[in-house]
């Protein structure tokens, strides 16, 4: 019986941030989607490799046809500022497409980060 090989790794997101290095330190799940919305928890340092993985993510959401993406920061005790010109950009395209990222649950430090590139985002509670 043949034996299939494993596809090859490719980069994500390599046209925003260039070729992100494997980042074990961080994990982005969705929690959950439909066909107009998508959910996704981020837990760890969004750093430069995780915000690659971040984008690579929400545009397969956006692809798909999920318009309405909320992003759970609650877990993200850091934001690379670094990253915010690739969310930004991110934030563009979705709205572009007639929906709506939302950044929730950053705690205060992501928060006020985040707010320095008037990005709108709900403070944790």
């Amino acid at each position: 019986m043949a034996r299939l090989a494993a596809p090859a790794p490719t980069p994500i997101a390599d046209d925003l941030l260039g070729a992100p290095e494997r980042d074990t330190s961080v994990e982005v799940a969705t929690t959950g989607a439909d066909t107009l919305r998508a959910g996704v928890r981020v837990a760890g340092n969004l750093t430069k490799p995780a915000c690659a993985i971040l984008v690579c993510v929400l545009r397969a959401h956006l692809g798909a046809g999920r318009h309405y993406l909320r992003v759970d920061l609650a877990e993200a005790p850091v934001l690379d500022p670094e990253v915010l010109d690739s969310l930004v950009q991110l934030h563009l395209q979705v709205t572009t497409a007639g929906g709506m990222l939302v950044f929730e649950n950053a705690v205060p430090r992501v928060l006020e980060t985040l707010r320095s590139s008037a990005l709108f985002v709900r403070a944790a509670s």
